[in-house]
């Protein structure tokens, strides 16, 4: 019986890795879901000068005039988040090239405001019930008759999200159970 179960155990990994290793089409300028660590910096050796990393290694690119794209790496070293920040665009071309590419927006539930930024959702799509992307819009583009404004495309992996937090909330409790087990003499 044991021997069954980690056969099993063996199979659900080798599964689960090759689902979340899986490079999509979603993306921006060559920059994928699902796009190794390793892919990433072979691909922006040549293409971008101005590259900055955060402390777990995520990175901020300069791909462009005003142009700004985020990185952001699960447990894995993939791709699962990438963020766009166009200093001075405009919402409906912006818009149009995503309709472009990937349809029309489809799951865009009302009004939504991002706190962290500062901007208003407006337009959202869901693909393959996996993959999100979202066009926000800085809220003084909306307040002022300023054109071309702040713009914020969003993609992002929904499943390798749900793994990346699964597998940090793993983590932290396998941290609590060692500080938990640990007999502490005279104390």
């Amino acid at each position: 019986m044991k021997k069954t179960g980690s056969i099993i155990g063996i199979l659900v990994l080798v599964f689960s890795i090759s689902v979340f290793s899986n490079e999509s089409k979603v993306g921006y300028k060559g920059f994928n879901l699902g796009q190794s660590r390793q892919a990433v910096t072979s691909f922006i050796k040549d293409k971008f000068t101005r590259i900055s990393y955060s402390i777990n290694k995520d990175m901020r690119i300069e791909t462009g005039d005003m142009v700004y794209t985020d990185l952001f790496f699960d447990h894995l070293d993939m791709v699962y988040y990438i963020q766009v920040e166009i200093k001075s665009g405009e919402v409906s071309k912006v818009k149009q090239r995503l309709v472009e590419t990937y349809g029309q927006p489809n799951d865009f539930s009302g009004k939504e405001f991002n706190r962290e930024n500062k901007s208003h959702l407006t337009s959202r799509w869901l693909i393959d019930k996996r993959y999100k992307i979202a066009l926000w819009e800085s809220e003084y583009c909306r307040s002022s008759r300023l054109n071309p404004c702040i713009l914020y495309v969003e993609y992002m992996d929904l499943i390798m999200k749900d793994a990346k937090g699964k597998h940090e909330q793993k983590v932290k409790l396998e941290e609590q159970r060692k500080k938990d087990g640990k007999t502490y003499d005279g104390f």
